[in-house]
């Protein structure tokens, strides 16, 4: 998993718990500190929900947890400094 991955978390009416679910699950995977792990949330262009960018080395970290929800490859995102920094 050398490429930036992306996991789509659509507006339902149980977007919130979906939400919710999602982050903790996504912090009981364990979050390290290392410099090349970055993990990226934003509005998509249709604002439907949240897109989660994660950066080759959360996609390493995060393998199995991308593969559960679902993840697709991603160029890197443009424009990272107008997303909020999740890890």
């Amino acid at each position: 998993m050398a490429a930036w991955h992306r996991i789509h978390i659509p507006h339902t009416c149980v977007f919130h718990a979906v939400n919710q679910t999602f982050l903790n699950m996504m912090l009981e995977s364990g979050v390290q500190s290392r410099a090349d792990c970055a993990i990226y949330r934003t509005v998509p262009d249709d604002a439907d929900g949240y897109v989660y960018y994660f950066s080759p080395g959360a996609a390493e970290q995060y393998k199995g947890f991308l593969q559960f929800w679902g993840s697709t490859d991603s160029p890197e995102p443009e424009h990272l400094g107008w997303m909020r920094r999740i890890v």
